[in-house]
């Protein structure tokens, strides 16, 4: 009899420590589960910040490659004149003087303005407005496939570089709105020949 008890007693201690020891590995199971399923919530966490911190310098890097074209402090436009084309819905400044025309001889019939008494190539600027590019600044040669866009008064404007037949560089600034091309273009490396910039004339042509 007490040999039964002694035996059954062995048998249900050993039961209890089996149990015990079974839930412990099972507590252990889930506690590293648990870890197991926080890091990768930490690591996606971490990747998700990861692609997002990559767009936010994508963004960054785009928008920083465009320049803005801003007058020049210095330059007091106070007593410029305006030139407003209510056709086309724009308007530029420009000194008091400078010569604007339109010049009828060429494709798209440009507005040309010209400084007075000096160098017409190098202080001049073109600005057409057509329905396509095509034909519109011959005998050029551009020397760039695609330069980084110039943002003037808010408009995003693609930028080449071209040369002409006298060997003078200057920038095309190119922009389709409405189904119609905004180009204008004005001459490099005045080397001070010019009384003012032609960018600094430019940078005040406003789209309405």
């Amino acid at each position: 009899m007490k040999k039964s008890i002694i035996i059954a007693s062995i048998v249900i201690v050993l039961a209890l420590i089996g149990g015990g020891v079974f839930w412990y590995g099972k507590q252990g199971e889930e506690e590293s589960q648990q870890v197991l399923n926080t890091e990768e919530n930490l690591n996606k966490e971490a990747e998700s910040e990861g692609v997002k911190e990559n767009e936010l310098e994508a963004e960054v890097v785009s928008v920083s490659s465009a320049e803005n074209i801003n007058i020049a402090k210095e330059v007091d436009i106070s007593d410029w004149l305006t030139y407003r084309n209510e056709e086309y819905g724009y308007e530029l400044k420009y000194p008091e003087e400078w010569l604007i025309m339109q010049d009828a001889n060429q494709i798209g019939k440009p507005l040309i303005i010209n400084e007075q008494n000096n160098d017409k190539d190098l202080c001049k600027i073109s600005l057409w407005v057509v329905p396509d590019k095509i034909g519109v600044g011959l005998n050029l040669t551009k020397i760039d496939d695609q330069s980084d866009n110039i943002v003037i008064s808010g408009i995003d404007f693609d930028s080449h570089f071209y040369i002409n037949e006298d060997g003078l560089t200057f920038i095309s600034l190119e922009k389709k709105i409405n189904n119609k091309w905004y180009i204008l273009r004005y001459y490099l490396n005045q080397d001070n020949k010019c009384k003012y910039e032609t960018k600094d004339i430019v940078s005040t042509f406003i789209l309405k």
